[in-house]
């Protein structure tokens, strides 16, 4: 008879189970940054590509329409370069603008759309999603705006800031002009996100950290820094706020240099 026992291997002790608890969370730990940066990488990316589309949606668009430019949205009057003006039946874009709420956002987003599909760069690149900003998701401060179609906002130099029916010829502008930038989410309340257009200091996205994404006139998309930025655009000079200013506007204090890549 065999007399021999089978022996059974015992399991961790409580002070191994914690040690390798404590390696898990360490390692977590590291892992984290490396996959929330992996994802901002992704996501800025996305930013790229989405103005790279638009940029060479543009130039399609001057090709055929003798270099002139798509309207900016500076007036709502006109179709623009992000929406028709019209649908059928005389239904005016301005009437599904917001503010909205979480409840409604979906609804007048979805209205919005159909504005999109008409618009004067919409045969261009065929997916909505072109003109949003991937980190830009709706909460209170998207709610407040009036569209909310898209995240970017074209320069008003293409009309010379004022309401035009012509627009300029990308031949008489410089390539490096800045058309395009991802609009400052945090501010609603100042007309900022009444159309798809802006002065240059009216501001600029701080969501992407230190940078911003930006599409100039030869087609391209680059990230600027926001100091950079700044630095071309002035600040908008608001009451006790006297730095600052906006070439070629009601604006009185003192502004930067200009024409220049965002002044023109």
């Amino acid at each position: 008879m065999n007399t021999s026992r089978t022996s059974h291997p015992q399991g961790f002790t409580l002070i191994e189970l914690l040690v390798v608890i404590a390696i898990i969370a360490i390692l977590a730990a590291m892992l984290l940054p490396a996959l929330a940066s992996a994802k901002n990488r992704a996501q800025a990316a996305t930013d790229l590509n989405n103005n790279k589309q638009i940029m060479l949606a543009t130039h399609m668009y001057a090709t055929d329409f003798k270099d002139f430019l798509p309207q900016p949205g500076w007036t709502m009057n006109v179709d623009t370069w992000a929406s028709g003006l019209k649908q059928p039946g005389a239904v005016n874009i301005s009437t599904v603008f917001g503010p909205t709420t979480a409840a409604g956002f979906q609804n007048l987003y979805n209205q919005q759309l159909t504005f999109f599909k008409i618009g004067q760069l919409s045969s261009y690149f065929k997916t909505e999603k072109t003109l949003l900003c991937p980190v830009d998701r709706p909460d209170a401060n998207y709610y407040q705006r009036r569209q909310l179609i898209s995240s970017y906002v074209w320069n008003g130099g293409v009309v010379g800031y004022v309401n035009s029916a012509v627009t300029k010829k990308i031949t008489a502008l410089k390539p490096t002009y800045i058309l395009q930038w991802e609009n400052d989410e945090t501010k609603t309340a100042y007309g900022q996100w009444n159309d798809f257009s802006n002065f240059p200091d009216e501001g600029i996205s701080k969501r992407h950290g230190k940078g911003a994404t930006i599409g100039r006139l030869d087609g391209g998309s680059s990230r600027m820094r926001l100091t950079d930025f700044y630095r071309l655009a002035g600040t908008f000079a608001t009451s006790g706020n006297p730095a600052g200013g906006s070439p070629g506007s009601s604006r009185t204090a003192a502004s930067p240099a200009a024409p220049n890549d965002l002044w023109w």
